[in-house]
């Protein structure tokens, strides 16, 4: 929180950039990555930082199957970005990984303008859902949160 006086400027604030949402699970989804959120296309400028935001469950069906989510550009065959490595809740029927994440990634020394996806795969035969509800919708959200310096280990967009 900034003190009286001090100098503000508009890099220190956070702002929206890409954001998609759906309040309904998606199909299950076997062993073929398949994308289970698009964001529209967005251009991210270069020198900066944005944090992604994911939310909703994956709902594994069986406790030996870790599933994970995977942010890439355009499609499944795209670009990886981000991965998110999950293990399923160790004992139970039904493996349930509640979904709040947050990862962070920079632009390089030019612009890149592109649609990225959120997409996920199951292991060992069986099955993942990304779970959601009117009270809790699934999706992601993509945020300018300042320059690239502020994180120097985060993955690059390029």
């Amino acid at each position: 929180m900034p003190n009286a006086g001090d100098i503000i400027f508009a890099s220190d604030f956070e702002y929206l950039v890409a954001q998609s949402s759906s309040t309904s699970s998606s199909a299950a989804i076997g062993t073929t990555e398949t994308v289970v959120v698009t964001l529209p296309s967005a251009t991210y400028l270069a020198g900066c930082a944005y944090r992604v935001k994911v939310t909703g469950g994956l709902v594994m069906s069986t406790t030996t199957a870790p599933a994970g989510w995977n942010l890439r550009k355009t499609s499944t065959a795209g670009t990886a970005v981000i991965q998110w490595p999950r293990s399923p809740a160790v004992g139970t029927t039904l493996a349930v990984d509640i979904g709040l994440s947050e990862r962070y990634f920079v632009v390089g020394a030019s612009d890149v303008t592109t649609v990225l996806v959120l997409s996920t795969v199951a292991t060992a035969g069986a099955t993942v859902t990304h779970a959601a509800s009117a009270q809790y919708p699934r999706g992601v959200d993509i945020h300018f949160v300042g320059p690239s310096s502020k994180w120097p280990n985060a993955v690059v967009l390029s």
